[in-house]
């Protein structure tokens, strides 16, 4: 822990890597396109505040806490639209809020996250080690991924922050009041934001009362506060049941793979080799060809992390809390998800903060034989900013497909009389957002008697997968007259299908 309070230095170096975090954020924010994930996030905050509430329109993956947020944000904002200020980066489309609109919550709430993590690394340790964490926080292309879309994880990592910024206090003196009342706020809300909360609230608990011995009084108020949190939850412990009955998130299948995959976007982001839709179906290939990329990265980011987490365990007073809230949130994820799959390299943005005091704590521990430190600093903060930069120079990263399949679509197609199929059908929001049109463009892809074909022109939009193949699906037994392949992320494909007469099936049928 750092004997000294911040000085104005101090103040200053935050504000300055505030500022330009917050760039960076910003610009990553508008590069990008929305994707089904960011869609899923702008249908609930548009709907009311009940709907919102009650989880009504939305598979309940996620609690409504950021949604609610996001539809405050939303309405806000609006009224700014107009403003001269963002007439060169805009914030509305009409009615619509562009990519940047719907994200700059998250950019906004991220840039905060760096003067947290500043002020919890210097209640852990030295000053030194506090300024690295931030910088390294601040240029993290993991932290400034999320914080370029539309997501909860964000506002997760801010609660966590906060929490953890409350338990540290807590070790160092007996919490009053209204330290407590914050606690509740924050825990409150973090647990209707996202599960993992309760994981790292869990998680953090243990170790506090680990490195605390017990301590009877702060065991009573911290106990006393988490039975309030708990109880405030159970309104929604039936959707969590409902949840746990469903089998949990099935598409995550490659469970002991999260682990490294993780440490390794920990340490790379995902500007550096970005997983293409075939890559996810040939991981063990695609690993093994960018093997030197990754162990690039993650060698280093490990080797220092687990130096620092050893030199935490032998002198820090916050051993037990800093190691619990590292681990156990993904161990406890792991052996929830041997029976429901739930584990995820982006949920687990709740231990990252502290894998960075790792790794800035490893580093500190060089200077006696490195030049001082100043070789190995540098070496860590410029393989960060190589990993920051790879997301605007590495031409297959980032998500633009659907921004790049739909103008295609809008050049190409009569929007007036061509019928638009999207596969799967989820997806349809994501083709309305960018074509501003309404949802009778868009043609169902099961056989519907009430579907005329009115048109002899109709486009197939699918998303790419294990099973496709390098032609387009045969439609009501026609073949694509053109085809158009987006790569990036999930990949896209973009088909076209002409009709010469009329047949009695009024669907589209793929085989």
């Amino acid at each position: 822990m750092s004997n000294d309070k911040p000085n104005k230095l101090d103040y200053f170096a935050i504000i300055m890597l505030m500022l330009a975090g917050a760039t960076i954020r910003l610009i990553l924010a508008s590069k990008n396109s929305l994707w089904l994930d960011e869609q899923t996030s702008l249908f609930i905050a548009s709907g009311s505040f009940g709907d919102i509430i009650s989880g009504k329109g939305f598979d309940s993956h996620t609690p409504p806490f950021y949604y609610l947020v996001l539809h405050l944000w939303l309405r806000a904002l609006a009224p700014l639209a107009t403003s001269p200020l963002f007439d060169n980066a805009p914030l509305f489309i009409g009615s619509l809020p562009t990519e940047l609109g719907l994200r700059l919550l998250s950019v906004l709430i991220d840039t905060a996250n760096i003067a947290l993590v500043f002020l919890c690394a210097d209640r852990i340790a030295n000053k030194r080690i506090s300024r690295l964490t931030t910088i390294l926080y601040a240029c993290s292309s993991y932290a400034i991924y999320f914080a370029a879309e539309a997501r909860m994880y964000p506002l997760l990592a801010l609660q966590c922050l906060i929490t953890l910024y409350i338990a540290l206090e807590a070790r160092k003196q007996l919490p009053g009041p209204w330290k407590l009342i914050l606690l509740l706020l924050v825990g409150i809300t973090g647990m209707y934001t996202h599960y993992y909360y309760a994981l790292f609230l869990a998680a953090l608990s243990i170790g506090l009362m680990l490195d605390a011995r017990f301590a009877r009084q702060l065991f009573w108020r911290w106990s006393g506060t988490l039975f309030i949190i708990a109880v405030a939850f159970l309104p929604w412990l039936k959707v969590v049941t409902t949840l746990i009955g469903s089998g949990g998130q099935s598409f995550r299948k490659f469970l002991f793979s999260v682990p490294p995959y993780t440490l390794f976007r920990y340490s790379a982001g995902y500007g550096v080799f970005p997983l293409r839709w075939e890559d996810k179906y040939n991981l063990s290939v695609s690993f093994t060809n960018h093997a030197t990329e990754i162990l690039l990265f993650v060698i280093p980011f490990s080797i220092l992390s687990l130096a620092g987490i050893y030199r935490i365990l032998r002198y820090s007073h916050y051993r037990y809390t800093i190691l619990s809230c590292l681990l156990l949130p993904g161990l406890i994820a792991l052996a929830i998800s041997s029976k429901i799959p739930m584990l995820s390299e982006r949920y687990l943005i709740v231990s990252f903060p502290l894998f960075l005091l790792g790794v800035a704590t490893g580093t500190e521990q060089t200077r006696t034989f490195l030049t001082k430190g100043f070789l190995s600093k540098g070496a860590v903060i410029a393989l960060s900013l190589i990993a920051t930069s790879m997301n605007f120079i590495n031409p297959l990263a980032g998500f633009t497909q659907w921004r790049e399949a739909t103008t295609m679509l809008a050049s190409r197609a009569d929007l007036t009389k061509d019928k638009v199929i999207v596969e799967p059908e989820h997806a349809r929001g994501v083709v309305l957002y960018y074509l501003e049109r309404d949802h009778n463009l868009i043609l169902p892809r099961k056989n519907d008697s009430k579907t005329n074909l009115n048109s002899s022109t109709y486009w197939l939009i699918e998303r790419l997968s294990s099973t496709a193949t390098d032609k387009p699906p045969v439609v009501n037994g026609r073949s694509a007259e053109q085809s158009f392949t987006f790569p990036k992320e999930n990949g896209l494909r973009l088909s076209r299908y002409e009709q010469q007469g009329r047949s009695g099936n009024n669907g589209l049928i793929l085989r």
